[in-house]
């Protein structure tokens, strides 16, 4: 949807999920982040990137009507500006992260969407909480929320080394 190049100079060590994800499937996916840090997503984006839609804007109209009930992705999803193609600035829905991996979840895989079943088992395998110890292995680690040993097997299991080929 957008020729930007979205991730700028950021080490693969460091990139968030989504970008990951985006980076492995090569499509682009614009982003924001906030003064805390916080990243948020353009959803049609990420439903092209997934799907290879050529109109991801009738997939998320058809997704919000369908999952109204779903209240952290309603509540995650904000306007912000994006840039087109076409090199005009429109508002457009994103959300975080989590609102992202709801999507995969919801979004159906099909023969005509090959890709799509590839990053749900990628998304599957990795997890959301693996990859806040892979970002902030202090944070969660001294939280308690979790024991180091286990931190360690988790990233070690979700982040297998690439293999070229």
């Amino acid at each position: 949807m957008s020729p930007l190049p979205v991730i700028q100079n950021i080490p693969e060590e460091d990139l968030p999920l989504p970008l990951l994800v985006a980076n492995k499937w090569e499509f682009l996916l614009q982003h924001h982040q906030n003064n805390l840090g916080i990243y948020v997503y353009a959803i049609q984006d990420w439903i092209a990137g997934l799907t290879g839609a050529s109109k991801p804007k009738q997939i998320w109209a058809d997704l919000k009507r369908n999952h109204t009930e779903n209240i952290h992705l309603m509540d995650s999803i904000q306007p912000l500006p994006y840039v087109a193609s076409d090199g005009k600035t429109y508002q457009m829905d994103f959300t975080d992260d989590k609102g992202l991996y709801l999507i995969a979840q919801y979004l159906r895989a099909t023969k005509a969407r090959p890709q799509l079943s590839a990053i749900q088992k990628f998304l599957s395998e990795a997890g959301a909480f693996v990859d806040a110890v892979r970002l902030e292995p202090e944070t969660v680690i001294t939280s308690g929320a979790i024991d180091p040993d286990e931190a360690i097997d988790a990233a070690i299991e979700a982040y297998p080394p690439t293999r070229e080929g």
